[in-house]
């Protein structure tokens, strides 16, 4: 049981590392489609998710992106048995959903063709459509309950890829504490206030606009451009709270992500940066530098009833932050 824990925690990091860098439609469906061949059982479930009716007991190919004969398209996925074709497209963020080309004409003379639909938002179907619509969220919460034996942990993991992917809200109960509810927002303002007055004679900050990553599960904040007299060594960073599940309590942080500093990373991975202002720490799952302000210095912040003494103490966080990444990449 030790060896299959073990096994399902690192596959689970390895599909959310792969989360983090692939996030469109075509990489869910190459990876759910990788599941389906992996799997076979999963294969039959998929089927029968779609149209229990369906002989999934048959031999079963399974095509990527397959070149309907009209030449009116591609479909995400063709299941082709012997008497029966199943087209099944997979929509994240695009909404051209194919309703007037799949399924108007069998693939092959002779065999009935069923089409499918899977989508992370709700979609209207058509009026006497013989589509079957599902929801990704709905996948998740079904096929979570099943058990592939030895492939059970990639299988988790891959469920988990999928929410991520799908961005699915996670959600436990809840209680309102009416005095914090504005915390975040009292606290990503005066994030926005430091970040705009923390320029210097050696480089200038600039916040960037109109980013969908500010605010995430267990995050808030604002992604900026630290920028030194040398454009080259310009730096992609975030600056806000850190409240996620793995920590002991919430930190303050500034974070370098290797995607989006991919020449000056190594160096800052590297650098032994030190302060009284901060703490590195390199999260190895979604390759991330991260300087966060010490718990004690947090919480005496955090408790100050002073706003002026609160954005001075984020400011002299941020500067320290940007001094010493900047110095780390000489």
């Amino acid at each position: 049981m030790e060896n299959l824990a073990t096994s399902a925690s690192e596959f689970d990091q390895f599909f959310k590392t792969l989360a983090g860098r692939l996030r469109k439609e075509t990489h869910l469906s190459d990876i759910t489609y990788t599941a389906i061949e992996l799997i076979p059982e999963f294969k039959k479930d998929f089927i029968r998710y779609f149209f229990e009716h369906l002989n999934a007991d048959e031999e079963i190919e399974v095509i990527r992106e397959f070149p309907l004969p009209s030449a009116d398209g591609q479909p995400d996925f063709v299941f082709r048995a012997e008497s029966w074709d199943l087209i099944v497209e997979n929509k994240i963020w695009d909404r051209k959903y194919h309703f007037d080309q799949y399924g108007k004409a069998p693939l092959k003379p002779g065999k009935l063709v069923y089409v499918g639909l899977i989508a992370n938002h709700a979609v209207p179907i058509p009026s006497a459509s013989t589509w079957q619509f599902r929801q990704w969220d709905d996948f998740v919460d079904k096929f979570g309950k099943k058990n592939y034996g030895r492939f059970h942990p990639v299988f988790v993991a891959y469920l988990n890829y999928v929410k991520e992917i799908c961005t699915m809200a996670e959600f436990e109960n809840f209680t309102f504490d009416p005095k914090s509810l504005f915390a975040l927002t009292h606290f990503v303002r005066m994030a926005e206030r430091a970040l705009r007055t923390t320029s210097s004679a050696s480089y200038e900050i600039v916040i960037k606009p109109n980013q969908k990553w500010n605010f995430g599960d267990s995050w808030a904040g604002h992604w900026f451009d630290l920028k030194p007299a040398d454009p080259k060594k310009t730096l992609n960073l975030f600056f806000g709270v850190d409240f996620s599940y793995e920590r002991e309590s919430p930190a303050i942080t500034v974070d370098v992500h290797e995607p989006e500093n991919p020449i000056c990373f190594n160096a800052i991975k590297k650098a032994s940066l030190k302060s009284s202002f901060f703490e590195k720490i390199f999260r190895k799952e979604n390759e991330t530098v991260q300087l966060h302000m010490p718990a004690e210095r947090f919480n005496s912040v955090s408790a100050d009833l002073s706003k002026e003494n609160q954005l001075n103490a984020l400011r002299s966080f941020l500067k320290a932050s940007c001094d010493a990444l900047l110095k780390s990449i000489g």
